[in-house]
């Protein structure tokens, strides 16, 4: 599971977690929590990858990992 998320230079780092943790099926608790603070600057459709997120996150979908 890659633990950093490199983004190339036109992409966000919302979609840069986003594509790791659909591609992993996993986010760590550090970097979904960093997720409300890169909530607050984020356009629309970034919003709407934070929501699905958080969605598969509640529905278990994508696993929380500690570390």
């Amino acid at each position: 599971m890659a633990t950093t998320t490199s983004t190339a230079p036109n992409q966000s780092k919302i979609v840069g977690i986003y594509l790791d943790a659909v591609t992993f099926q996993s986010i760590t608790e550090e970097t979904f929590s960093n997720l409300a603070q890169l909530e607050i600057n984020a356009d629309p459709v970034e919003q709407r990858l934070v929501c699905s997120l958080k969605r598969q996150v509640k529905t278990k979908k994508i696993k929380l990992k500690s570390r």
